[in-house]
């Protein structure tokens, strides 16, 4: 019988996402050590996390984007640590 592998393709929308939901943990650049720990703890959520990935894809192409987030746009907002450190933060030029 064929077993069955589940596995996520990380890219940069991923890396990006998973980080600022608080999902997974790392910093600096996008290594094979990086990606297999990223998706070893995504998958830790359950193997039906995997079919997920186009949802991470296009937050991270559309509102989750590098720079500065979109996240009052963001429908995660509410859960998301990076958006309350955002929303917490004084705006540039404002004491």
């Amino acid at each position: 019988a064929a077993r069955s592998v589940h596995t996520l393709r990380v890219d940069t929308h991923l890396f990006r996402v998973t980080r600022r939901l608080g999902l997974t943990s790392h910093e600096g650049t996008l290594t094979g050590t990086v990606r297999d720990a990223i998706v070893s703890a995504m998958l830790g959520y359950g193997p039906d996390l995997a079919p997920a990935h186009l949802l991470f894809l296009l937050l991270g192409r559309d509102t989750c984007i590098a720079g500065t987030p979109r996240c009052s746009h963001c429908f995660a907002s509410q859960i998301c640590p990076s958006a309350q450190e955002t929303s917490s933060a004084p705006a540039e030029g404002h004491a």
